[in-house]
């Protein structure tokens, strides 16, 4: 048995979504016994108060006519308030008597009352559970007690009696009351009282009850809510202490599987990053997650793999072809100076220079990929200088408007990179634009931007994402006849990213290319 309960524990604990439904589950019922015990404390004190409001009035007349009955009469006194309260009285010893005594069950809505006498006795009735006919019964006592006085004096005894009963008591005419019906009237008109009742809902019962009084005068009693177990205000109360803790159970039973996924999620961001290597998700508990963080870590222990082996190849490759390379030119520099001036000579030269350049850009561009992102350094740049000097390298044919003369700003990108990617930028603009190049230069407290743009062919929307990868040479007339590997653009948004900013291509105003660099920087004089 034991090992039957191990092993549904274990098939619990494996399953991620068991485990949560049972919980929520766990969680509804205990909030439903702490909903239900709420409720039950709350309404049996307000059971209590509502039978206390209902009967401390009456019992008082109840009293005060027994205490104004000769002896002999007092038997029948009892009989009447039996008969009108539809409840059997009994005078009694109790062990202690004082004060007035009531006992209270909400749940079957009952009462038992006991009234001291003064005689160091009790009346003590039986189970009071019929409320509509013990305020009919009240208000006959009513009645009974106002008959006792002169027409004229019964208003000021009611006035006297009203700050004690808890609901409005008056004397009207049958004329005075248009809200009963024929029915009702024939039957206040035979001498018999009369209740009515209206239903707003959720339980809640209002009643009126009509006394006739005799020469077409009746008291109505009301009107009075009856007793209801639940209230609309108790409704949406109780509704919002149970949604409340039911989303702290849940925001217990999610949170740790949010920090799990939480966790997976940085380690993909970690691949992306290319140090997968580095990062491992925790695999226990042993259930979907756990699978899953299994399997994350396994894809990233293959990506760190097949990446090392990828820069181990291209690192291999492009040194290697250093050698060859090296060897060749020095071939070329020992051929008489008549061959090297042919056309076969030229070319060999080209090709060399072009082999060279291509493996200078790969190994650039692997170094960039392979560094990851990380803190920014801060380096002090003369944007001036670097601007003038890559302008100078570039010295394109198109009329360039140079930018006035830019401060000197903290950059996360020193100023051989940020000549290299700005020198890229206008030998691309100055190679395809056909007679203009604008720059424009600018900073705010935390960025600084360029802008190069040209009136060449441009490059479509839906292609300029594709164009910054490497190798990426568009087949249109921008890359027409023009010489390049297509690493530029890609060793370019390399070092904008690694340095936390970004490039960004879009339309000309003048129908060619605006490429737009713009990087993090720090005001002058500004601590790092």
């Amino acid at each position: 048995m034991q090992a039957i309960a191990y092993g549904l524990w274990d098939c619990l604990m494996s399953a991620l979504f068991a485990r949560i439904y049972v919980v929520l589950l766990l969680a509804l019922l205990v909030l439903g016994t702490l909903a239900y015990g709420l409720l039950d404390g709350i309404n049996r004190v307000r059971f209590h108060q509502h039978a206390e409001e209902q009967t401390a009035w009456v019992n008082e007349l109840i009293v005060q006519g027994w205490a104004r009955q000769p002896a002999e009469r007092s038997a029948d006194w009892l009989n009447l308030v039996s008969s009108l309260t539809m409840l059997t009285w009994e005078v009694t010893t109790p062990a202690d008597s004082g004060s007035p005594h009531l006992d209270t069950g909400w749940h079957r809505q009952a009462a038992q009352l006991e009234l001291p006498l003064a005689d160091n006795r009790v009346l003590q009735s039986g189970e009071l559970a019929d409320w509509t006919q013990w305020r009919v019964g009240a208000g006959y006592l009513l009645l009974n007690e106002l008959s006792r006085l002169p027409a004229g004096q019964r208003s000021e005894r009611l006035a006297e009696l009203a700050p004690e009963i808890p609901f409005p008591v008056v004397l009207v005419s049958l004329q005075e009351a248009p809200e009963l019906g024929v029915l009702a009237r024939r039957q206040l008109g035979q001498g018999q009282a009369w209740v009515r009742t209206r239903d707003g809902g959720l339980g809640q019962v209002t009643e009126w009850i009509y006394v006739p009084v005799g020469e077409g005068f009746i008291l109505r009693l009301g009107p009075m809510e009856r007793f209801s177990w639940l209230t609309p205000q108790g409704l949406l109360g109780l509704g919002g202490l149970f949604l409340v803790g039911l989303v702290f159970v849940a925001w217990i039973v999610l949170s740790p599987l949010r920090r799990r996924l939480q966790r997976i999620t940085q380690a993909v961001d970690a691949m992306g990053r290319h140090s997968g290597d580095k990062t491992r998700v925790p695999e226990a508990p042993a259930d979907e997650l756990g699978r899953m963080a299994a399997h994350v870590n396994q894809m990233a222990d293959r990506l760190a793999h097949t990446a090392q082996r990828n820069r181990e190849l291209n690192q291999a490759v492009s040194h290697d072809l250093k050698t060859p390379l090296a060897r060749l030119r020095f071939a070329l520099a020992l051929l008489p100076e008549d061959a090297q001036r042919t056309a076969a000579g030229r070319d060999i030269r080209q090709a060399t220079d072009d082999l060279e350049h291509l493996t200078g850009e790969l190994l650039e561009f692997h170094r960039l990929d392979n560094q990851g992102s990380s803190a920014p350094t801060w380096h002090q740049v003369d944007l001036s200088a670097v601007l003038e000097h890559a302008m100078e390298q570039v010295q394109p044919a198109q009329a360039t408007t140079l930018p006035p003369q830019q401060a000197s700003l903290q950059l996360p990108l020193e100023s051989g990179a940020l000549q290299r990617v700005v020198q890229n930028l206008l030998t691309n603009a100055a190679g395809y634009g056909r007679e203009r190049i604008g720059v424009e230069v600018g900073h705010d407290k935390n960025q600084w931007w360029l802008s190069i743009e040209d009136d060449g062919p441009g490059i479509p929307e839906a292609e300029r994402e594709r164009v910054m990868e490497p190798f990426v040479r568009l087949d249109t007339a921008r890359t027409l006849n023009h010489r390049g590997h297509g690493l530029g653009l890609a060793i370019c948004r390399a070092l904008v990213n690694t340095a936390g900013g970004r490039l960004k291509l879009e339309d000309s105003s003048w129908g060619g290319l605006r490429v737009t660099l713009s990087l993090p920087c720090r005001p002058p004089g500004t601590r790092p």
